[in-house]
């Protein structure tokens, strides 16, 4: 089974426009209010997953990607494959953390008093995104702010270690995926797939942070292909650019 985990603002049904030709699950992270760190939710996550899965598969965008990353540390011997999407490894300063901290909070503080127009407008706004508009749906009946503003504080990227380190501890064959006009998240990605036994980087022309669903018909078929080539041990075959 393909395991789908959504970013920030995300949903589960983000993924629903996607046929990989695998048998798919996709948390909803955003659902309650998350109270596990990065590396406990990641035990408790992998934890699940093998209780009913023996052959799993596991798929990340964003702040679910940076999630993805530790159910790989947790337990690498469990998983298959992972397709890796616009996530960061971590920040490498004191300082970078404390600016991301205090950054995320100032948006935690946002997403419960704001109004939901206003805030998912400026939120969409960061230059991650490219100016580009949202291609998904971000109703506030799919969401709980109280859960959104928890995940900020809990799962801020500066609260995350930095994991590049220990990256070469993930064993399974690894597609990451970033939009090449996604500066600061090409750069870390780059970098993550040199520190990796066994990860594919496919740096995807033309698209920004959201490169799964600005060009989903390309993404679905390199993510299938890739797993494909995962479940038959044959990578050999894959023609990413």
């Amino acid at each position: 089974m393909l395991w789908c985990l959504h970013g920030f603002l995300g949903h589960g049904t983000d993924w629903e426009q996607f046929d990989f030709e695998i048998p798919t699950a996709r948390p909803c992270l955003l659902g309650e209010v998350p109270t596990q760190s990065f590396a406990a939710w990641g035990r408790t996550f992998t934890a699940q997953v093998k209780a009913v899965d023996e052959t799993p598969l596991l798929m990340g965008y964003s702040m679910g990607g940076r999630l993805a990353l530790h159910a790989l540390l947790a337990n690498p011997g469990l998983w298959r494959g992972a397709v890796i999407v616009s996530a960061h490894p971590g920040l490498s300063s004191d300082a970078e953390r404390a600016a991301r901290i205090e950054s995320d909070e100032m948006w935690a503080r946002r997403f419960l008093t704001d109004s939901w127009e206003k805030v998912v407008t400026d939120w969409q706004g960061q230059s991650i995104f490219g100016g580009r508009p949202c291609p998904l749906r971000r109703d506030e009946s799919l969401y709980s702010r109280e859960a959104l503003a928890a995940s900020l504080r809990l799962w801020s990227l500066g609260r995350q270690d930095d994991l590049k380190p220990r990256l070469h501890e993930i064993s399974c064959p690894v597609l990451w995926v970033v939009g090449q006009e996604d500066g600061k998240f090409s750069t870390q990605a780059r970098e993550a797939a040199q520190l990796m036994d066994d990860c594919t980087l496919w740096e995807v022309p033309g698209c920004s942070h959201w490169v799964a669903w600005e060009k989903p018909r390309e993404f679905e078929w390199r993510v299938r292909n890739f797993f494909e080539g995962v479940t038959t041990n044959d990578t050999a075959h894959l023609d990413i650019d």
